[in-house]
């Protein structure tokens, strides 16, 4: 123990609130004011080493860690870290609730605690284990704790014996990909070595196309923007009010992408999956389903424009087969209330637009896909919900309120072609 865990062991704690003490008659004397968070505090509600400004989680991991990462001989808290090595170092991660975390806030802190270690190259660290939930709270204290034990195979093997208690939540292997890269591999059906070369049989677009496109994702990330607050009115009806949040959430993730130039519009393979990867980052039912539809079409379009054969017909045609590998994939079908009435009458339009014109213009196709998105989105103000909380809703009050995420696409679609 004194050779191998505690000279390779460190912790640091942030919390938002002290703790309610028992026997103190409810009274709880908050110490920590509302925009301010404690650094370093004790498990049992002693005040923190530092006082720091409220801030996101993804400023606040690099504190804690600049005070675990310490080598001064008098704050040199994980005595491996002050002996640095070219080689790997295997190490457990534990992310510890204080007690008044939630779940979903804990989620969010592991993600970002993960891709700081994972992206900081400061030491060669390998997590072999994660371990994530209550194992030493302090009451009701808002907050968490991060531990890092350099390991062996000896105690990584202790740490994978199963103990009776029910209160040891057991760790597990992290897959980085899937968690740092918003589930891509969730949606990923092509092999790694396909994806390592996915310029191959690519559909390229000339520079007046890749204009286009990049106009077209822009006026829809607009729409979502302005009618962010609509769609959670909406929501808030007949659903958790956040359908206008969480997707303007990913058209903000998405406008930063395009702002660093982060895609390459002339490559339509390759924008539909960074639009793909990108939304599915947005959480909630919307960020798996945008980022499946997406994902999809990159694929369905490239397999009908093999051999150079980019016209209006074949990529409306993999837009349509990606749109039923949707409806496949999470059971929806029209009639259901759902983002699919808007979504598979449009691009049915679309597709029959070009099969009757396959030189035809392109905004005349899109406003045509946009007319029928629009009936879908307005025809579910009468349909019985099959899918999510709606269906908790009585009719009564569903009646003549439209499905947010219906109104979504057929918002986003008509603002493809706007000025």
């Amino acid at each position: 123990l004194t050779k191998n865990i505690l000279p390779n062991l460190g912790s640091i704690g942030l919390a938002a609130t002290s703790c309610y003490l028992p026997g103190s008659g409810m009274v709880k004397d908050e110490r920590i004011k509302t925009n301010e968070l404690e650094l370093g505090l004790g498990i049992h509600g002693e005040s923190g080493a530092l006082t720091i400004k409220f801030d996101n989680i993804t400023k606040l991991i690099p504190q804690m860690f600049k005070i675990l990462y310490d080598t001064e001989p008098d704050r040199n808290y994980i005595e491996f870290l002050s002996k640095k090595s070219d080689e790997k170092q295997d190490i457990v991660v534990m992310i510890n609730n204080l007690g008044g975390t939630t779940s979903i806030e804990m989620g969010i802190i592991q993600k970002y605690v993960l891709k700081f270690l994972n992206d900081d190259k400061t030491y060669n660290l390998d997590i072999k284990r994660v371990f994530v939930g209550p194992y030493m709270t302090a009451l009701d204290m808002r907050g968490f704790s991060v531990t890092l034990l350099k390991v062996n195979e000896e105690i990584l093997k202790a740490l994978d014996f199963k103990v009776a208690p029910l209160g040891f939540i057991p760790g597990y292997k992290v897959d980085m990909k899937t968690l740092l890269n918003g589930g891509k591999a969730l949606f990923d059906n092509e092999s790694s070595e396909d994806d390592d070369k996915k310029i191959d049989g690519d559909v390229i677009l000339s520079e007046n196309g890749a204009t286009n496109l990049k106009k077209f994702i822009e006026n829809a990330c607009l729409i979502i923007k302005n009618k962010r607050d609509y769609l959670n009115e909406l929501d808030a009806k007949v659903g958790d009010a956040d359908c206008g949040s969480t997707l303007d959430f990913g058209r903000e993730l998405l406008m930063n992408k395009i702002t660093k130039n982060g895609i390459n519009f002339k490559s339509l393979y390759q924008t539909l999956r960074d639009i793909g990867e990108t939304l599915a980052d947005m959480g909630g039912s919307s960020g798996a389903l945008y980022g499946y539809l997406f994902i999809t079409a990159s694929t369905r379009i490239k397999e009908q424009c093999k051999d150079g054969n980019v016209n209006g017909l074949t990529i409306s045609t993999g837009l349509l087969l990606a749109v039923e590998d949707l409806i496949n994939y999470c059971g929806a079908k029209e009639g259901n209330r759902t983002m699919i009435d808007a979504l598979y009458p449009a691009v049915k339009a679309l597709n029959e637009f070009y099969k009757g014109d396959n030189n035809g213009d392109i905004v005349n196709a899109i406003k045509a896909a946009s007319d029928k998105a629009n009936e879908g989105a307005e025809a579910t103000k009468t349909m019985k919900p099959a899918f999510g909380r709606s269906c908790y809703v009585p009719m009564e009050i569903l009646k003549d309120i439209p499905d947010p995420g219906a109104m979504a696409i057929s918002f986003w679609i008509q603002a493809l072609i706007s000025k």
